[in-house]
């Protein structure tokens, strides 16, 4: 086949091939009692659906946005279902009773799984500050 016969083949098949949409997650239920279905679609846009339904903001979006896609169902409060999504990576949720969900933001702090090691300072090698505190007895 020619160089042209395989462009218009080509060309063919791109224009049978079925049109390349976003992927969503179907959401329903109120805040309490929440039902997200997804097919083949990120932890990013299933997050970004939950705020758009839910009105809640989210930030640090980028660190979730480029994760595979995959398909799950989840069933919970909306709370719940927030935490179960960002299991693999470091999120706050802050409440919020103003806000219909419950929720008013949700912050993706990092793309790492669990908190870094704390580093403590050398310990007070002086008197013991509690001891002054408490007025207790200081233990060998």
């Amino acid at each position: 086949m020619s160089r042209r016969g395989w462009l218009a083949a080509g060309l063919v098949l791109l224009t049978l091939a079925p049109p390349a949409h976003a992927a969503t997650a179907d959401i329903k239920g109120a805040r309490k009692a929440v039902t997200v279905v997804a097919e083949e679609t990120t932890v990013g846009q299933i997050l970004q659906d939950l705020a758009d339904k839910y009105g809640f903001k989210i930030k640090g979006i980028q660190y979730v946005g480029a994760a595979e896609t995959g398909s799950a169902k989840m069933t919970g409060s909306l709370y719940v279902v927030v935490g179960r999504l960002l299991r693999n990576w470091n999120y706050l949720i802050v409440r919020s009773p103003d806000n219909a969900s419950g929720i008013e933001t949700v912050t993706i702090l990092d793309a790492k799984y669990g908190a870094a090691p704390t580093k403590y300072a050398p310990a007070n090698q002086g008197e013991d500050p509690m001891l002054a505190i408490e007025g207790g007895a200081q233990f060998p």
